[in-house]
């Protein structure tokens, strides 16, 4: 299929630039496909199609798809086919979130920051809720961001309840996922300790208990620096604190012309965000007068002029004057010890809030139900009820309004969130409402069926989508389960448990997930015998990917037999499937567990589950690679792969490259088994798998020390190592037994010496820079 494209330079010249999806979408518009037809073609929902649709039209300035069609008409457009392979690429360097709008101000305190930040490897912006300290912190580290050679990473700590789980915040931002046991501080330390980067600890204040752990890391970590944001100071040893000031505001003169009014810098972020409201907003003397009565009633936080901005488009400056005025005045003034700037952004809020329709107070107060944001169906679904107007419209006039922000997840998904201050007062009001327990409980219910639906689906065709669905949606579905866990309606959580082994083994959370182990099994013995036999299959595959082959073996043979009691053939076949996997490494069994294995294939073909068939011709390729019957080993993986294909598992088609690349190998084909290596690196990046990139670099030193490149392979196989070491997750046994002879290989070409040198300077790489040496070119390398 072709379409038409619309070229970003172009598009540039004559509106605000459309970023690629919106691109995207506006060439399909082009191309005469309805909304369904596009949602369908870009794995997206309808909702979200609509609201790149709102974008696209506001950034065109037109009014339906027709008229957007015309427009980029008018623009340069290109033929290219959907789907054309782009030119590969590693950009991994931080993750700092891109900013919707314009920075207004704050250039001394930018500066002073960042000199500070070249003397002091800690320094925490303290102030009240609002005063700009998170969009201050992302200024100054994109200043610095190339100064930094392992990059500058934004760690959100606003979603976090538990200050144990800190390293494991961290550690999923840098992509070195893993549990309670792995991602200890002292885990986290042996992984930064050669790091240059700048870590950027977003709201501490929820987190404060922890905060020795950053000391730890500090002095462990000569090249690391912090950068954290928190409503109070750390106490941290050589911690250099920043106060963070509201905007600087002029008081109400008349002697001040407009221009001299514009060089405070909170008269300026009003007059940014209202323009940006309503573009045809003009600035004479007496709205000059009016904003700055605002921006002295708002005590120049940035978040309160942000959210009375856009009132614009409704009111006269002289009635948002009027209206701010009666709120402080009947803003009662609570505890002694709250400062009246809090008081002043609660007051700003309850206004703003006051100003919204029945629907839209409703709506925005249950989306602090959510952890990270909700995307539109998770809203409607979760938050809809008794809402009589169009749930995507209320969102969209939330969003205009600054209240809620709008963010791209990794599934292309539009997610929509609240900053912390906000979502704190709106669970306030929740509690106030006495609906907690209603919100929780519907929340728990949609992520349950979302699991559900994804396991359902999974190891088809929509294995990509889910596969980074379920990623991005994480913060949401361990929310859903520990208070499933911990509140009377436990059944949520053993569901959500029977459903995200798949999830939680390819992402290498398996660690982190069995956090819960004991009160789910607790839980399960008092469930139906299907429910539970779905839960024990679950831990007995975790554990065995944490490499506990005696409870793998217990929960595994206890799942089979209650399968078995059920007459339910498929799910007994399944559950022994893993059960003869986790065989595969031991000489006295490995014959039952091929026994296991054919069996459950024999169901599979009869009935024609492919995904399963796949899965299971996988285990038996493994067997008799273990088994070292290499050509019978080639046709089960090339079986697997085929099947993958058709069915659409994308990661089990990139495990099959890898298993192909050692058949390759023992072959002696060693370009075929680097290339097949390659394309299976390259498949788990784009489906963003830290856990599949981190255990296939190893597999790359083979082919690489067989041509000679043994510094090469050396250093990939120290960077392995030091990444699975901090997943807690090692090799599965039948490529461990490749690695250790590749071990051995290069060990025995280098030296001790060389190898130990090479090995450390594998160990000390990111992930990024593990990647892309595995793919540069080996043709004139090091050796």
């Amino acid at each position: 299929m072709y379409t038409k494209r619309v070229s970003e330079a172009s598009v540039a010249n004559w509106v605000e630039p459309l970023n690629p999806r919106e691109l995207e979408v506006v060439g399909l518009i082009s191309d005469g496909l309805s909304n369904n037809e596009i949602a369908l073609t870009l794995h997206l929902s309808l909702d979200t199609v609509k609201w790149y649709n709102k974008l696209i039209f506001s950034k065109l300035g037109v009014k339906n798809r027709t008229q957007a069609a015309k427009k980029a008409e008018t623009i340069d457009l290109q033929k290219s086919e959907i789907g054309t392979e782009k030119e590969y690429t590693v950009q991994w360097s931080s993750n700092l979130p891109a900013q919707l709008t314009s920075y207004v101000g704050r250039k001394n305190e930018v500066s002073e920051l960042k000199e500070l930040l070249k003397h002091n490897r800690m320094v925490t912006l303290t102030g009240s809720g609002g005063s700009g300290k998170t969009r201050l912190a992302l200024k100054v580290a994109d200043d610095l961001g190339e100064y930094f050679r392992d990059g500058v990473w934004f760690v959100e700590l606003a979603v976090e309840d538990d200050p144990d789980r800190l390293p494991d915040a961290i550690s999923r931002v840098l992509k070195i996922f893993g549990g309670v046991e792995s991602m200890s501080i002292d885990g986290l330390k042996r992984y930064l300790s050669s790091k240059h980067m700048m870590l950027i600890l977003d709201n501490f204040e929820h987190l404060i208990s922890a905060a020795p752990m950053i000391g730890d890391l500090l002095a462990a970590c000569p090249k690391l620096t912090v950068l954290t944001t928190s409503r109070e100071k750390l106490h941290v040893y050589g911690e250099q604190e920043y106060a963070v000031q509201p905007l600087d505001f002029p008081k109400l003169s008349k002697n001040k012309s407009v221009k001299e009014l514009l060089d405070y810098e909170a008269v300026r972020l009003f007059v940014d965000r209202a323009r940006a409201a309503q573009p045809g907003f003009i600035l004479d003397d007496d709205q000059a007068r009016a904003i700055t009565r605002i921006c002295e009633l708002l005590d120049g936080l940035p978040l309160a002029i942000e959210l009375c901005a856009p009132q614009v488009k409704i009111s006269s400056l002289k009635g948002i004057v009027e209206r701010l005025e009666d709120s402080l005045d009947f803003l009662p003034k609570g505890p002694r010890d709250i400062p009246a700037r809090q008081r002043t952004l609660k007051a700003t809020l309850e206004w703003s809030y006051n100003l919204l329709s029945k629907d839209e107070r409703v709506l925005f107060t249950r989306l602090a139900v959510f952890k990270g944001g909700g995307t539109l169906d998770a809203i409607e679904i979760v938050c809809g009820k008794d809402i009589s107007g169009v749930t995507s419209e209320i969102v969209f006039s939330l969003v205009d309004k600054n209240l809620v922000i709008p963010r791209e997840g990794r599934d292309g998904e539009m997610h929509f969130t609240l900053l912390q201050t906000i979502r704190d007062l709106n669970a306030e009001r929740l509690r106030g409402w006495g609906v907690t327990q209603e919100m929780n409980r519907s929340h728990a219910s949609y992520y349950t069926n979302i699991a559900e639906q994804a396991d359902q689906e999974i190891r088809g065709y929509r294995n990509a989508y889910w596969f980074k669905r379920l990623k991005t949606e994480n913060d949401n579905l361990r929310s859903a389960l520990w208070w499933s866990i911990n509140s009377q309606e436990p059944e949520f959580a053993l569901r959500l448990v029977n459903s995200l082994e798949y999830h939680w083994i390819y992402h290498g959370l398996a660690a982190e997930s069995l956090r819960w182990e004991d009160r789910v099994v607790e839980i399960a013995a008092k469930v139906n015998p299907k429910l539970r036999a779905g839960v024990l299959r679950t831990l007995g595959n975790l554990a065995y990917s944490l490499g506990n082959l005696e409870k793998s073996h217990k929960y595994l043979n206890e799942a089979v037999k209650l399968f078995q009691d059920l007459g339910d053939e498929v799910n007994e076949a399944w559950s022994s499937l893993f059960l003869g996997l986790s065989y595969v490494d031991s000489e006295d069994k490995i014959l039952e567990g091929l026994r296991m294995a054919q069996n459950a294939i024999s169901i599979f073909r009869e009935r024609v589950d492919m995904p399963r068939l796949a899965y299971g011709l996988n285990i038996l390729g493994e067997i008799a690679r273990v088994a070292g019957n290499i050509e019978q080993a080639k046709e089960y993986y090339q079986e697997s792969l085929t099947i993958a294909k058709e069915t659409g598992e994308v990661v089990r088609e990139a495990i099959q490259y890898l298993n192909l690349g050692f058949i390759a190998y023992h072959q002696e084909n060693y370009q075929l088994a680097m290339e097949l290596n390659n394309k299976s690196l390259k498949m788990f990046w784009e489906l963003d798998s830290f856990y599949g990139m981190a255990s296939h670099l190893a597999s790359a030193a083979g082919p690489v020390g067989a041509l000679g490149y043994h510094t090469r392979a050396a250093r990939l196989l120290g960077a392995a190592n030091a990444l699975l070491v901090g997943l807690d997750i090692g090799q599965q046994f039948a490529d461990q037994v490749e690695i250790n002879r590749y071990l051995e290989m290069v060990q025995d070409a280098l030296g001790e010496h060389a190898f130990q040198e090479a090995w450390e300077e594998g160990q000390r790489m990111t992930i990024q820079e593990a990647l892309e040496y595995a793919l540069s070119d080996v043709e004139g390398g090091e050796e």
